[in-house]
């Protein structure tokens, strides 16, 4: 337990490290922040099921209760390839990987750990924990995205295609754009979702969360050198209700409600 913490511990650690070293003078005082709570919103939830999808590395929670199938365990010897993996098997793992295309240079790194839980000697669920950076980087622009993941996945059912999912998501992205190598400004979304007994289903082969909760703490932070020379952050709270059918009760506090398709993006004010 105490080894599990202190990785735990570690992971966040280094994404709130990436993060700072992002948004560098976001703590300075700026110019009013004018929010437009509709396209935060949609920006909020998605980042979410996106996180779920696996889309940034790690997890794809439409796999079901498999490990994904791009790692491999950190021990040497002997793999196990079997469709029933053992109770308790664990894979742990850093991977590290680029690529170029046209003028835009990727990468995308980080540590990763799954272990496969079980009920009465059956595998029944797995626990994720990852910290995961990608980055894309051309001559006018450079975006990265991270992600530190610590949730429990357990079936429902006998198909694996119902289950519930309970843990934390920590994100951040942050968007520059560049004249020169000079940031003449920035978008900056960083946050820390809470998973309150998600039930998900994956019949149709794309997760459907049909009901729970998901509360979240948000930092936006925006900046554009031609308006102010110094940046200007907002902190949101709130929660998300999902309700099934791919759509969600989004929550910003005190007051902005707005109803999200989890598909699209689109929402609409309550």
């Amino acid at each position: 337990m105490k080894t599990n913490l202190t990785r735990i511990v570690a992971i966040l650690f280094a994404v709130v490290v990436l993060y700072a070293s992002c948004k560098k003078t976001a703590n300075k005082p700026g110019t009013v922040q004018t929010t437009d709570y509709a396209s935060l919103s949609s920006t909020i939830a998605l980042n979410l099921v996106t996180s779920l999808n696996g889309k940034y590395g790690g997890t794809n929670i439409n796999d079901g209760i498999k490990a994904p199938s791009s790692l491999s365990p950190s021990h040497k010897g002997l793999v196990l390839y079997s469709p029933v993996p053992p109770c308790g098997y664990t894979i742990d793992t850093a991977f590290s990987t680029s690529s170029t295309a046209a003028d835009t240079a990727k990468t995308s790194k980080g540590n990763f750990k799954f272990i496969f839980t079980c009920s009465t000697n059956s595998v029944n669920g797995y626990i994720v924990q990852d910290s995961l950076v990608n980055t894309e980087t051309g001559t006018t622009f450079s975006n990265l995205f991270m992600v530190a993941q610590h949730y429990t996945v357990v079936a429902l059912d006998q198909t694996f295609k119902l289950f519930s999912v309970n843990g934390s998501i920590q994100t951040a992205i942050c968007e520059k754009v560049l004249n020169a190598t000079v940031v003449t400004s920035y978008h900056n979304l960083s946050g820390f979702y809470t998973l309150n007994n998600l039930q998900a289903n994956i019949t149709s082969g794309i997760l459907d969360i049909t009901s729970g909760v998901a509360t979240f703490n948000m930092t936006q932070t925006n900046l554009n050198t031609a308006v102010s020379p110094t940046p200007a952050s907002t902190i949101y709270t709130g929660k998300i209700e999902f309700l099934g059918n791919h759509s969600a009760k989004l929550t910003i506090d005190p007051s902005h409600v707005y109803m999200v398709n989890l598909l699209t993006g689109t929402v609409t004010a309550i």
